[in-house]
């Protein structure tokens, strides 16, 4: 039989390695930034690279983050990435929002203004 001082001492290991099983778990589910590398047009205006983790247009860069959402694949960037007058625009912002990608990750979504009243549809080449 195992007494309550045992259980104890087995508690702290079996705590840890459930914590390192649902950390390994939810990692699992993040993309590669890597995988929606290239470069994305439209008619509109210049073109975006991404990069490793990186949105670069007009020599100015902005970090960004993947996850798989419930809606899709979405980039969340560190600055505010939009379109403005024919330009990509890239700024700092404390609350920059997301930028959406397509089923296969072959398009990319940016907004036109803060409140995403036009859309731009960039298309990776």
């Amino acid at each position: 039989m195992i007494t309550n001082a045992e259980l104890q001492r087995m508690a702290a290991p079996i705590l840890i390695l459930c914590m390192l099983a649902w950390y390994s778990v939810t990692r699992a589910h993040v993309p590669s930034t890597s995988s929606v590398n290239g470069t994305y047009s439209n008619l509109c205006c210049d073109s975006i690279i991404l990069r490793d983790g990186s949105i670069i247009t007009d020599g100015r860069r902005a970090a960004f983050d993947l996850e798989n959402m419930k809606f899709g694949l979405t980039a969340y960037p560190s600055k505010r990435v939009q379109v403005s007058d024919g330009h990509i625009v890239v700024q700092d912002d404390p609350d920059p929002g997301p930028l959406s990608f397509s089923q296969n990750g072959t398009e990319l979504t940016i907004c036109g203004d803060r409140l995403c009243r036009t859309t731009y549809i960039f298309k990776r080449r």
